[in-house]
């Protein structure tokens, strides 16, 4: 059981590397992931051991990097806060108003 949520986030992490770094999709893939920073060091570990394992396994390449920082230093990170309560708004009530926004912009992977 995944009682903290460690492994829902570290299989949606993998899959959003694994298609991010895919060349054809985005020029030749992502190298540089910025992530918002993680609470604790432990935590912060955990990301780069899915990091690492994606690397073994050849689904992202070695020069991708993962960067760990505060919405504070990098304002963009707070996007992905507002696109998921736009589609939120979808899901639980049936109001597209915002994510029609945003969703010609969105890839729901």
């Amino acid at each position: 059981m995944d009682k903290n949520g460690e492994a829902a986030r570290a299989r949606c992490l993998r899959r959003l590397l694994e298609y991010l770094s895919q060349p054809g999709i985005h020029g030749d893939g992502v190298d540089l992931f910025v992530l918002e920073r993680r609470r604790n060091q432990a935590e912060v570990v955990l990301d780069g051991k899915t990091k690492a394992q994606s690397l073994s396994e050849g689904k992202i390449g070695p020069s991708a990097r993962l960067m760990q920082v505060t919405p504070g230093e990098e304002q963009l990170l707070w996007l992905p806060d507002l696109v998921c309560s736009a589609y939120r708004q979808v899901v639980a009530r049936g109001d597209r108003a915002y994510f029609d926004e945003v969703g010609h912009i969105t890839t729901l992977i």
